[in-house]
């Protein structure tokens, strides 16, 4: 019995590789057509996320910026819990800070407040912009 279940794990994986579109267009006509079934699979994926909280933060990190929860508090702890430009405690924020980083690199630069963050990202990281904006300010 236990070998025809890993024999049958084998061939339906072998078969999603093989046929991944057809696979995902299937699956995604289920999931729109059957709004019960997203519900619940949207609770399911809620509840896992507050279950592993930390487990999900600390994947995310991995994944878009290549460090660990550990590094992220240590980033924290070495910026006194602030912001790394505006200076606002992360207590103070509805939001943990966010990790900045060199989008060609991959560098992490430090932890950032939603506005500073955004402020870099609008100023898509040009130190030119930025200075631009100072000069702006100061007339």
């Amino acid at each position: 019995m236990a070998r025809d279940k890993i024999k049958k794990a084998a061939y339906d994986r072998k078969y999603q590789i093989e046929h991944k579109e057809l696979v995902n267009k299937n699956a995604m006509n289920f999931y729109n057509t059957h709004p019960e079934y997203r519900e619940k699979q949207s609770k399911r994926l809620k509840k896992r996320r507050v279950d592993n909280t930390e487990l999900c933060r600390n994947r995310e990190l991995l994944r878009n910026y290549g460090i660990t929860i550990e590094e992220y508090n240590e980033l924290l702890f070495k910026q006194n819990g602030c912001c790394a430009i505006c200076g606002v405690h992360h207590l103070e924020l509805n939001r943990s800070l966010y990790v900045d980083h060199n989008h060609e690199t991959g560098e992490v630069r430090g932890l950032l407040c939603l506005h500073c963050n955004s402020t870099l990202g609008y100023a898509k990281d040009s130190i030119v912009i930025l200075e631009n904006a100072i000069k702006y300010l100061q007339n």
